[in-house]
């Protein structure tokens, strides 16, 4: 919030950075004096049962001692104790009605146990206890948000006018006081929907929590805390992380400092993060309320909805009448399919709060989530309806709208939420993505919007429509659907807006994505993105795949299904590395089940686990096609439109359950495998491996089986040890030869010439041994391969390349390597033969294309030499010279009109270079289309006044010249 104050850090060097629940407390300052006041600073610290302990001693020696049962109280509410909290605040108050202290504490414990009305009647009696004194504030606070709990909005208002009033008078002198008064004020701003919202918050941030750390006490936690929550609302992440980890360290045993920090964990889709913050809250308070919202909000998120129903029973179980629990069981239930459970959710939630609360809002975020956007557009209507002065809910709506492809409406409500609230980071990052938006040229076709960035990316726009158009009817028939409205695309100049586009976060892991209507991508070049260059027209039809899929279930269709039909659909070979991998996993017994699948995409557990979802899912996909033709696609696909849960629809078009079918995929991927020429025996766990081995440690079979295995899991340099000691028991084992050999070929393919050829000679004579006992051996062919290759040994490098194409065909280094090859040697089919396969295995390198392109233009076969630019082209659109002999080949066969367009984006691609210019002038020229002509002439001869188009403008009629 305010960045390094000199006042805190010398507290914050000396205080511990993360003092362990279990560590002594420290000792009692002089200036403490009792044993209430000890148990306060014990509390403040985080030393919950020390603080019990000592406070339960003064209570025990003197019960009359209100201030300790009211510290009490706090200590067994933030221990999650409300069984002891409840009845010892009910004893204080029976023998102290007096003392506005145990009024409140008495109210909290109700609240904590949803029994809102006597707690609305105890914290009444504490705020009217307090009304002659300076204190009270916290009091009057926790009224203010039962009634805003309880929707009596009214109220609520004048609960907090005080906290308006105090501050256009003086300042608390309490650090406590003062942030309980800044939280009221701030609340009680957006209530009112105060016309100065956003300079109410800065002043709140900047003159109230700051001056109580600052000015007030260097140790007020609760000041950093609320501090932090409030910036966090904002989407600020970085500055409330610091005022969580501020909090921390004066107190560090907060458990809403873990949950803020697991909110903002969350928001990155850091869920192992938002797991380990969840436990520590838990493990301070296993019934902290907040805790088990944010452990649904996690669950909802990883769509394991039934996980999410357990964590909003578990808090129901707290306090019945938990709405931000009842909320998240009514979204959890919906996504279930289980709508008339979820309508009487609604119904226990409208008899706590008539307006129901946080329901509209939970309900509109989630279905929104799940790409349920008119459903979601009619909770979040309605939760406006019931509170107008969230400018949270607008914003929410107006995200939504960005995916549905609404932005008038997005805007609408986006410029609302910044009216109400200008300091709100995710809407002025949408805002001024959507002012970029508006900037944007559009290019129209008969199904799509192809929308990009005016200037370079223009020369993309003809091609996408050109492409798409050509693929429209051929996804939409094998899906049985057409969308009802034209697809967007949108194409980003830089990554940072991409990602802002998708998912209102400056980065994410794709260069393209689907949200049903809206299909967002990088503008295809390598500086865009990742740094590679992609296929961009892959890239759209497997994105547009997911329009289709997703319209023709009503977005009810799993993630795994939609983008395993996805990638089917790009319709080219499964690549080298997926085979390599789901052999791994398969061996390991490492493949997602059914039920699991989706977690690959969502939740990875560790790099390489999203591809391999990917891998997984394509493979489920020929799996269905195969066992149970494309006809059980189509009817999952009809069963999810009409209402079904996916198991449902699933088992209705296979006859199988989930578990038949995985058991049945598993049986036909070992045969799948094997015909990779890649192994599918299953290998034992590490750690069984290893006891075996304990007893025969002799054993070369088994320790080059636990070699197979470590590599399998990833441990090369475990796996090269194991594998070097099987071979010294046994220097023909082919399982240890095969280890080494695929250990040093990983290694090669990440190094340079020098490392590479190290690697592979170390590996050498372990491939020539495993080559002479098994001839067709991947690994060992890979190796000498390579290492010829490297040694310039022509002969054997060719004679191992030819051996690893016909035993691996989906390995693309042997073509690559034999093109070059006959390339060299001047044979030209040979050469056409290997690059026509290294594209079949990876098609996205543009250099192959044009290569393809050229042999055949060199051999008269013009067609072919234009399907092959065009494929280059579908790599590296912004190359001239690949627009360049598109056009002199369009010229050539006449085809003028795609001539012209050729030569106009060579001249956006090089508006300096006098020969677009003139080349463009000469096309205008054929087609008979003057003013066109003396245009492109007039541009050239001003770059070239010798410019040979001259005589264009000579021969033009003086009225053209």
């Amino acid at each position: 919030m305010w960045g390094v104050r000199t006042i805190c850090l010398a507290i914050f060097l000396v205080w511990p950075a993360n003092p362990s629940p279990s560590q002594a407390p420290p000792a009692t300052s002089p200036a403490v004096d009792s044993g209430t006041e000890r148990g306060r600073a014990l509390y403040n610290q985080g030393y919950y049962q020390p603080a019990i302990d000592v406070l339960s001693r003064v209570l025990s020696d003197r019960p009359d001692q209100t201030d300790a049962a009211a510290a009490l109280v706090d200590c067994y509410l933030m221990t999650g104790r409300y069984g002891e909290a409840l009845p010892l605040a009910r004893r204080a108050c029976d023998r102290h009605r007096g003392h506005a202290g145990v009024w409140e504490a008495l109210g909290r414990a109700l609240v904590a146990t949803g029994e809102y009305e006597e707690a609305l009647a105890a914290l009444r009696r504490a705020v009217e206890l307090s009304a002659d004194s300076d204190g009270g504030a916290s009091a009057a606070y926790a009224l203010g948000q039962l009634y805003e709990t309880l929707g009596r909005k009214d109220e609520a208002v004048r609960a907090y006018q005080r906290f308006d009033d105090a501050l256009h008078e003086r300042l608390p002198d309490d650090a406590l006081e003062l942030t309980w008064t800044g939280m009221g004020f701030y609340r009680f701003s957006v209530l009112t929907r105060h016309p100065n919202l956003t300079q109410r918050t800065r002043h709140v941030l900047q003159e109230v929590y700051q001056h109580a750390v600052e000015r007030v006490d260097p140790r007020c936690w609760r000041a950093f805390l609320a501090s932090a929550d409030l910036l966090a609302s904002k989407h600020n992440a970085d500055s409330a992380a610091k005022d969580y980890e501020a909090a921390r360290k004066i107190n560090h045993n907060l458990p809403a400092v873990y949950v803020g920090l697991g909110r903002l964990a969350l928001e990155e889709w850091d869920f192992d993060g938002t797991e380990a913050k969840i436990a520590i809250a838990l493990s301070i308070n296993p019934s902290y309320s907040a805790g088990l919202h944010l452990l649904a909000d996690l669950h909802l998120t990883e769509r394991k909805y039934a996980a999410a129903v357990e964590a909003c029973e578990r808090a129901l179980g707290i306090n019945p009448n938990d709405l931000e629990a009842l909320s998240r069981l009514a979204a959890a239930r919906r996504r279930l399919g289980e709508e008339q459970e979820a309508e009487q959710i609604e119904q226990r939630i409208i008899c706590v709060n008539p307006h129901g609360g946080p329901f509209y809002g939970v309900m509109g975020r989630w279905l929104a989530a799940a790409r349920q956007f008119a459903e979601a557009e009619r909770f979040f209507l309605k939760g406006l309806e019931e509170a107008p002065e969230s400018a949270d809910l607008r914003a929410e709506l107006g995200l939504m709208y960005m995916q549905w492809g609404e932005e008038a409406k997005a805007r609408r409500r986006l410029d609302e939420a910044w009216a109400l609230d200008s300091f709100d980071r995710r809407t002025y990052n949408t805002l001024e993505l959507l002012d970029e938006l508006e900037r944007f040229a559009r290019h129209e076709t008969a199904h799509f919007i192809i929308r990009y960035s005016p200037g370079e990316d223009a020369v993309v726009a003809p091609y996408i429509g050109q492409y798409m158009e050509s693929i429209y009817r051929d996804v939409c028939d094998d899906f049985g659907h057409e969308p009802a409205d034209k697809t967007i695309i949108e194409i980003f100049p830089s990554h940072r807006k991409f990602a802002v586009r998708v998912t209102h976060q400056p980065f994410i892991h794709t260069i393209g994505a689907c949200t049903g209507r809206v299909i967002a991508m990088d503008a295809p070049r390598p500086t865009t993105g990742f740094g590679q260059s992609f296929n961009w027209a892959q890239v759209l039809r497997h994105e547009f795949t997911h329009t289709v899929t997703l319209a023709a279930t009503r977005n009810r269709i799993a993630h795994w299904l939609t983008e395993g039909l996805a990638v089917y659909q790009e319709d080219s070979p499964r690549p080298w590395h997926w085979c390599v991998e789901l052999s791994r996993r398969l061996r390991r017994n490492k493949l997602y089940s059914l039920e699991d699948l989706d977690w690959g995409f969502i939740r990875p557990a560790k790099a390489g686990d999203r591809q391999a979802a990917y891998a997984q899912s394509e493979w489920m996909c020929e799996y269905l096609v195969e066992k149970f033709g494309y006809a059980s696609v189509l009817s999952v696909l009809k069963h999810l439109y009409e209402g079904a849960t996916f198991n449902q629809a699933l088992e209705t078009a296979t006859g199988q359950s989930p578990a038949e079918l995985d058991e049945g995929f598993r049986r036909w991927a070992v045969g799948q495998v094997r015909s990779w020429n890649l192994p599918a025996d299953p290998l034992p766990s590490e750690l069984v491996l290893k006891g075996k081995l304990l007893l025969l440690p002799a054993d070369a079979g088994l320790r080059a089986q636990l070699a197979e295995t470590l590599l399998c899991d990833g441990k090369a340099d475990e796996a090269a040890a194991q594998a070097r000691q099987a071979l010294e028991s046994d220097a023909a084992n082919r399982r240890a030869l095969a280890v080494l050999c695929l250990i040093a070929d990983a290694r090669a393919a990440r190094s340079d010439k020098e490392d590479k050829v190290l690697f592979l000679e170390e590996a050498g004579e372990h491939a020539r041994r495993l080559a002479g006992l098994e001839a067709d051996s991947v690994p060992a062919l890979c190796v000498l391969a390579e290492l010829a290759a490297l040694k310039e040994d022509t002969a054997s490098a060719r004679g191992h390349f030819e051996r690893l194409k016909t035993v691996c065909p989906q390995d693309p280094r042997s073509y690559r390597w034999l093109a070059g090859h006959h390339l060299a040697q001047g044979d030209t089919e040979a050469t056409l033969s290997n690059l026509l396969d290294v594209w079949r295995t990876e098609s996205s390198d543009a250099e192959v294309a044009s290569q393809i392109a050229t042999i055949y233009q060199r051999q008269g076969d013009d067609r072919q030499a234009l399907l092959w630019w065009r494929q280059a082209v579908h790599v590296d659109p912004y190359d001239p010279p690949i627009h360049e002999s598109l056009g002199s080949l369009y010229l050539k066969l006449s085809e003028l009109q795609a001539a012209r367009l050729e030569f106009e984006i060579l001249t956006q691609l090089q508006p300096e270079q006098v020969k677009r210019w003139e080349d463009l002038a000469l096309v205008y020229h054929r087609m008979g289309d003057a003013a066109k002509t003396r245009q492109a002439a007039v541009r050239a001869l001003r770059l070239d006044p010798n410019s040979r188009v001259g005589a264009l403008l000579d021969s033009a009629p003086p009225q053209e010249r």
